[in-house]
């Protein structure tokens, strides 16, 4: 991907799958636990800006899409 940033007048860098390991620091989720995610949910600050559309939420042997899991956690957020 980085020839065609160089060379391809059409390449969407902003669709890339490049974009997204760069943009990745300090930590770019594919994959995370249902714990993990409630500990950060918990914690009171933005953090999913690191998640992309794909990004599945694993507990119990099952995997389920993000969108799916985060709403029902911030319910249960302390504004």
């Amino acid at each position: 991907e980085l020839w065609q940033l160089l060379t391809d007048s059409h390449f969407d860098f902003n669709r890339a799958k490049l974009k997204g390991e760069l943009n990745g620091f300090p930590h770019l989720f594919k994959e995370i636990t249902f714990d993990y995610l409630h500990d950060l949910v918990s914690a009171g600050f933005m953090f999913a800006r690191k998640f992309t559309d794909d990004v599945h939420v694993t507990n119990d042997g099952k995997s389920l899409e993000i969108a799916r899991v985060l709403p029902s956690l911030w319910d249960y957020v302390d504004e």
